[in-house]
C-alpha cells in the first residue's frame, strides 16, 4: 500500500494512508471470521464442528503466516547486513526471550542508521 500510494502521489502523508488502508484491509477479514468462531464456540451445540474446524484451520493459519514471512523477506533482505541482523534477531527472540516489540523498535533504529 506504501510503495503503490508513492509511486501514484509522490506524498509520503498519502503513503502512510495507503499502508495503513492496506494493513486494515488484511487485517479484517481472519479478524471478523476468528471473532464469529469464537462466537460460536460457546455454544455447546456447535462446540464439536467447530473444534473440527479450528484443527484445520490452525496448519492453514500457520502455512499463511510461513508464506506471508517469506513473501516480507525476499523483498525486503537484500543484503548480508540485513541477513546477520536478522538472524541475530531470531536468535534474541529463541534464546533469551526479547520481547518482539523490542526488536521491531531496534531493528527500525538499525534500519535507519545504516540507511
Amino acid at each position: 500500500g506504501y510503495q503503490t500510494t508513492f509511486i501514484a502521489t509522490s506524498s509520503v502523508l498519502l503513503a502512510v494512508v495507503g499502508s495503513t488502508v492496506a494493513t486494515v484491509g488484511v487485517i479484517m477479514m481472519p479478524s471478523v471470521f476468528m471473532g464469529t468462531l469464537i462466537h460460536y464456540e460457546q455454544r455447546d451445540l456447535i462446540q464439536a464442528k467447530l473444534k473440527a474446524v479450528l484443527l484445520w484451520l490452525r496448519p492453514v493459519l500457520v502455512g499463511l503466516i510461513a508464506v506471508s514471512a517469506v513473501t516480507i523477506g525476499q523483498l525486503s533482505i537484500d543484503g548480508v547486513a540485513q541477513v546477520i541482523l536478522f538472524l541475530v534477531a531470531f536468535g534474541l527472540l529463541l534464546t533469551k526471550k526479547v520481547h518482539p516489540i523490542v526488536l521491531i523498535i531496534l531493528g527500525a533504529i538499525i534500519g535507519i542508521i545504516l540507511l
